[in-house]
């Protein structure tokens, strides 16, 4: 039997544990596991998840509450964090980003980070996107470049951070 984290009522999604504005939505939800998944996969179960949040930035429709789950796969860095080469850009409106791990305020274990080699002038994460519900995620920006221009950028509006670090 395929591992299911939502039921459907009348065909909406509900996943339970997620805030309540959440845990129902008429879009997609998309499961990201930076360890075990793979970018061919669709990311529409826990058995055949996507590795990166380029490729859920990508598959998401905008403005139809798709939600990505992004989550934790053990505790060290190389379980747990999106490497990008490049600024993770957001920009589509109303897709959600959670992370799904213990939760910590501090230093949280899903991360999204720079790739060692990054120098670029440019933040990690560009949010253009609006109406973005962001959770538990940790902006990480540890590289030795000294040019990149900090974690998040944001020029979206209605947005809401909980939990990030």
């Amino acid at each position: 039997m395929t591992a299911n984290l939502s039921n459907r009522v009348r065909g909406i999604p509900i996943l339970p544990g997620l805030p309540t504005h959440i845990a129902m939505t008429q879009g997609n939800v998309y499961h990201v596991m930076p360890r075990t998944g793979s970018d061919s996969n669709d990311g529409l179960s826990v058995d055949a998840p996507i590795k990166t949040l380029t490729q859920a930035q990508t598959l998401a429709t905008a403005h139809q509450n798709d939600v990505v789950l992004f989550y934790c796969e053990g505790y060290t860095a190389a379980n747990c964090t999106d490497y990008q080469s490049s600024t993770l850009t957001w920009a589509k409106d109303g897709v959600h980003l959670i992370g799904v791990g213990a939760g910590n305020g501090f230093a949280n274990r899903c991360r999204i980070g720079f790739a060692a080699a990054y120098n670029s002038a440019n933040p990690l994460f560009y949010l253009t996107a609006n109406n973005c519900y962001i959770e538990n995620i940790f902006f990480y920006v540890g590289v030795a470049g000294t040019t990149p221009l900090g974690c998040v950028s944001m020029t979206g509006d209605y947005n809401h951070f909980k939990n990030c670090h």
